[in-house]
């Protein structure tokens, strides 16, 4: 999508990065991320996409505070945690089902620990 959408974290206008044929928009403030439907997935394929779009886990700091509007629709985010790795909460609009990382969460998303993979075979 082409049109430009602003930052859910910071209110910033995101610039659209491209990985892997999948536009991707990112803050260039406070580097946080958003996936529209579908994105996320295809994306997550993808070996060291979490380096290729400039997230970092120790860039982290803006944290979800509640009450973030969706950039690409008139509804409030929801706080949603990731089914296998419940310790990575995120935003998630009810409408059209973007997600919004804050800085540092999808690389966390990407960093599948041991445990976390022994917890899946079982």
């Amino acid at each position: 999508m082409n049109e430009w959408l602003i930052c859910p974290g910071c209110g910033v206008e995101m610039q659209t990065v491209s990985l892997a044929g999948v536009e991707v928009e990112r803050c260039p403030e406070c580097k946080g991320l958003w996936f529209d439907l579908m994105e996320l997935q295809d994306v997550r394929a993808v070996e060291g996409s979490a380096a290729e779009l400039g997230d970092d886990k120790a860039q982290g700091g803006i944290r979800n505070e509640g009450g973030r509007e969706c950039p690409r629709c008139p509804s409030l985010l929801l706080k949603t945690r990731d089914p296998d790795q419940p310790h990575i909460e995120y935003d998630k609009c009810p409408v059209c089902s973007g997600i919004y990382f804050d800085a540092g969460e999808f690389a966390d998303l990407q960093e599948v620990t041991l445990l976390e993979k022994l917890k899946s075979w079982l």
